[in-house]
């Protein structure tokens, strides 16, 4: 079911930040957070969810003429919470994911628990979405993953891929960073800036066919989320 927020309400309740933020500080000092607090944790996440859902759907629109249909199989890559694999299962998407662990908060259920290969035949998914998922992984591993990701990918498919973008100077750098480590832990600090993310993929033989940034202004502080929609032909 939609939780109906539009991108502006969204960037104005600064993308979830808060309740993700205050939630992961209590669990990390062994307290259990307020059900009122994880309610609004909940809600939020699952209107950030609508909201990369329909950036998604309008980016695969604008290229390919059309949206998400039932039907079609997602590989969702780094299940996460599992909000988002379960808005697109909501969609009629068949979707499947995998990740290095369980931290499902959501009932997905079509989750294996990965590390190194990916479990899928070659040129076998249609759609991929990585979201929030490459700057959990070390910069050195990035090449490995995204060649994973495209030995699996059919020739006419999309790779969605969803990053922060590396803060514009070294103290927001350092506050971005910070940041990161309350919500999504300390693994998370493989940032890179926007011209980066657009070499890295293109070093990487892939094409962008669309992409979309929203901006959350938090106090001086700048976050931009970049959006990424792209494909990859083989040689």
């Amino acid at each position: 079911m939609a939780h109906n927020m539009t991108i502006e309400a969204y960037v104005s309740n600064r993308g979830s930040f808060f309740p993700r933020t205050f939630t992961n500080i209590l669990k990390s000092l062994d307290i259990i957070p307020p059900s009122g607090l994880k309610l609004l944790c909940t809600e939020h996440q699952k209107s950030r969810s609508d909201i990369y859902f329909s950036i998604y759907n309008e980016m695969l629109r604008s290229f390919r003429g059309r949206g998400f249909q039932p039907g079609q199989q997602l590989y969702e890559f780094g299940v996460g919470p599992g909000l988002l694999a379960s808005r697109f299962e909501d969609s009629g998407l068949i979707v499947v994911g995998t990740d290095i662990k369980d931290s499902r908060e959501v009932g997905f259920s079509n989750l294996a628990i990965v590390r190194g290969c990916l479990p899928f035949a070659s040129g076998s998914i249609e759609l991929i979405s990585a979201t929030s998922v490459f700057h959990h992984i070390p910069l050195e591993e990035h090449g490995d993953c995204l060649t994973e990701l495209k030995i699996i990918l059919k020739p006419d498919g999309v790779i969605l891929i969803q990053e922060d973008e590396r803060g514009r100077n070294a103290e927001e750098q350092l506050a971005i960073r910070a940041f990161d480590r309350l919500v999504s832990g300390p693994e998370a600090n493989s940032h890179r800036r926007k011209c980066e993310w657009v070499d890295f993929f293109q070093s990487n033989g892939l094409t962008i066919k669309s992409m979309r940034e929203i901006c959350h202004k938090i106090g001086p502080l700048r976050l931009n989320k970049i959006f990424f929609a792209l494909t990859f032909q083989p040689s």
